[in-house]
């Protein structure tokens, strides 16, 4: 052993394989990126903006100005993470009209235009209670 040990600490590595990969080139599917970045990006958006609406309530789908919409997302729960996503109302609105046109979220975000103003029909995707999950889970980590 001790001869197997004094071999290695002799050893000397060639340039292209001290890197870190060892040699190895990386690989990544640039449609599969592409599709997991979007649908993560889309989805903690949709998941923060479900939340806010439908805590509880036993509302399937709520009709709601995108001012209202941003004030009740940025003074939320998830304010912090709401910020985040949707800087300023603009965002927010430009956020709402791709999930409307995505084929995964789609059947959730619909709008109509009256008097100048747009209002967005948003539906229930999540039907599990987040104040349960919530409790359900500190009770089982105590």
């Amino acid at each position: 052993m001790p001869f197997f040990v004094g071999e290695l600490i002799a050893y000397k590595i060639e340039p292209d394989l001290a890197e870190r990969r060892f040699g190895v080139a990386a690989y990544q599917d640039e449609s599969i990126v592409k599709q997991l970045e979007q649908l993560s990006r889309w989805h903690e958006r949709s998941a923060v903006i479900q939340k806010a609406l439908f805590r509880c309530e036993d509302v399937n789908e709520i009709e709601i100005e995108i001012h209202e919409l941003y004030e009740l997302l940025i003074s939320g729960r998830e304010k912090d993470r709401a910020r985040d996503l949707f800087r300023n109302v603009r965002a927010l609105g430009t956020a709402m009209g791709r999930m409307k046109r995505d084929k995964l979220y789609g059947d959730y975000y619909s709008s109509r235009e009256s008097g100048g103003r747009t209002y967005w029909i948003i539906k229930r995707k999540l039907r599990v209670c987040v104040d349960d999950v919530a409790e359900s889970a500190s009770a089982n980590a105590s």
